[in-house]
């Protein structure tokens, strides 16, 4: 992933990396006045849709930790 600022990286997520997401997401949520964050499953189900290799990716801050996660998932359904 090209344009980062200088000591972030990104790759794929990992199952591993579930946690981390789900905090991430839950803390997205918490900041925009929800009360309900994501659990680990909930991601890990998500995960079963996608290829992470291809159509997600985890970027990591100086300091190794997540700092942002993306995915592309359709979920619209078909006519």
């Amino acid at each position: 992933m090209k344009g980062l600022l200088r000591g972030y990286s990104s790759r794929p997520p990992a199952p591993e990396d579930a946690v981390a997401v789900a905090g991430l997401m839950a803390a997205c949520v918490r900041a925009d006045g929800g009360a309900e964050g994501t659990s680990v499953e909930h991601v890990l189900d998500d995960w079963h849709e996608i290829d992470l290799r291809g159509e997600a990716v985890l970027v990591l801050g100086p300091d190794g930790y997540v700092a942002g996660y993306a995915d592309v998932v359709n979920r619209a359904s078909s006519p």
